[in-house]
This record gives structure tokens, C-alpha cells and sequence, in this order.
């Protein structure tokens, strides 16, 4: 995606990035990219088993990435909110996380 990016940016006539600007852009992409998903937006095939494994997976996924310099909040905000959103898949006594157990 680089190539591409130096591409468009000489087409826009634009400034090159920097180094510090491409790092910010490649820990972005680290921490975004497991949130672009296709998988659950289908209607046909997305299971409540399915729903609870991959948002589990993402979690995981962000909490790994503790390497972070510039995104590390950015992280921490999504765990967050997928921690608050999903917290009857994460807390197990809850009585909406019995149809996941």
C-alpha cells in the first residue's frame, strides 16, 4: 500500500510523508485492521457462537499490541468499547451471556 500511497500523493501534487507520519499510518492500519470486518455483517450467517468468538479474538488481538507508540490510546479505546458493549460476553455470570456459554 505504500507504493500506492507515494503514488496518489505525487498525483495530488502533496507533500511526501514523513517517517513519523508513516509510522502513525502503519500502527493505525495495526490497530484498525481487526475491526474491518466483513464477517459480521452478514445476516444469513452470523451466529451468536460466531459474534462471541471474534469479538473475543479482536480484544485479544488489541491487548497484544502493547508496542504501541502513537496509537496506544486509540487501542485502549476500543477495548474499551468492546469491553462495555459486549461485557455479557466477556462476564460469563451475566444472564445475557448464557446463549454464548
Amino acid at each position: 500500500y505504500r507504493l500506492k500511497v507515494i503514488d496518489y500523493f505525487e498525483q495530488l501534487n502533496l507533500c511526501k510523508l514523513k517517517v513519523v507520519e508513516w509510522n502513525f499510518l502503519v500502527e493505525c492500519i495495526k490497530v484498525m485492521e481487526p475491526l474491518a470486518l466483513d464477517k459480521l455483517q452478514g445476516e444469513k450467517s452470523c451466529y451468536l457462537g460466531y459474534v462471541a468468538s471474534t469479538v473475543i479474538t479482536i480484544r485479544n488481538l488489541l491487548m497484544e499490541q502493547n508496542h504501541l507508540v502513537y496509537c496506544a490510546s486509540l487501542s485502549k479505546a476500543i477495548i474499551k468499547g468492546l469491553e462495555k458493549r459486549y461485557a455479557f460476553i466477556f462476564d460469563l455470570k451475566d444472564s445475557k451471556s448464557k446463549p454464548y456459554i
